[in-house]
């Protein structure tokens, strides 16, 4: 079992037991959700926005990413999965509702379409997201819209 607030880690650790992807994944056990991301307990922590490190994922999360959501600052936890994701790990987050998920699979999604369109890829990649509640399918498009209205802001 895990204890504290974080179980499992990044870069090919897992905490899933036998229901494990095959293929290595970062999994990240995220912490309860504040009011804003930065003000979790922790976040003053170093955390991978540049350069190096990544927690064990051989990478950082590229700024342009970053930018989409700022002033806001991901969590040390959602950088290590992010960073985790750039460097091309597939990732495994598990959390309860609320614990900032969404964002570690919106901000790539949409940060990677964004790369696909600038560079004139003719097919940007495309991201599908299967929830099973209305309302959750709800909150994820009002999210995801907030994210692109900031996309479009920054050209």
């Amino acid at each position: 079992g895990c204890t504290g607030a974080w179980c499992g880690g990044v870069a090919g650790v897992n905490s899933l037991g036998p229901h494990a992807p095959s293929s290595p994944s970062a999994t990240v056990d995220a912490p309860p959700v504040t009011e804003t991301m930065d003000r979790c307990a922790g976040a003053d922590r170093a955390a991978p926005t540049g350069g190096g490190g990544g927690g064990g994922s051989g990478g950082a999360v590229p700024a342009a990413w970053l930018e989409l959501v700022a002033p806001m600052k991901p969590r040390p936890k959602q950088l290590e999965a992010l960073a985790a994701h750039a460097s091309g790990s597939d990732v495994v987050l598990v959390d309860r509702t609320g614990g900032g998920k969404s964002l570690v699979f919106q901000l790539p999604a949409v940060g990677r379409w964004r790369e696909d369109v600038r560079a004139g890829v003719a097919m940007p990649r495309l991201a599908l997201l299967v929830v099973p509640f209305i309302a959750l399918g709800e909150h994820q498009a009002t999210t995801m819209n907030a994210l692109l209205r900031r996309l479009w802001a920054a050209g």
